[in-house]
């Protein structure tokens, strides 16, 4: 019978995992697709976005179906108030996440929709 000890499960320290290795590579990546976003996002809106716009940027048919959404509590970014401002806002960088962060959730590969033969 063979005993495992904590020596024989650890890796080296020399040696880094295949698992972690990939963990990094998606932070990085995911790193680099908000950083995309949010200046793309801070191009067109600048930093805060409201209204129509915010509601454009979450992907939103209209200022209408936000409202709905957020009536509901399915708005899952952070929102604010300003003071002597109508309406809500969010920061483009939370918007930027939350896009990031929908997007690599929710991938779907073009090899998945397709029927096998």
């Amino acid at each position: 019978m063979m005993t495992l000890t904590a020596m024989t499960l650890s890796p080296s320290p020399k040696t880094q995992s295949p698992l972690r290795a990939l963990d990094t590579q998606q932070m990085l990546q995911s790193r680099l697709l908000i950083e995309q976003l949010y200046e793309d996002l801070l191009a067109r809106y600048g930093p805060i976005l409201g209204g129509a716009d915010l509601a454009q940027a979450m992907g939103y048919r209209s200022l209408a179906a936000f409202r709905q959404a957020r009536r509901r509590g399915q708005v899952e970014v952070a929102l604010f108030t300003l003071p002597n401002r109508r309406g809500v806002f969010a920061l483009g960088l939370d918007v930027a996440r939350w896009l990031a962060d929908a997007y690599q959730t929710n991938f779907v590969s073009s090899h998945a929709l397709r029927q096998p033969l």
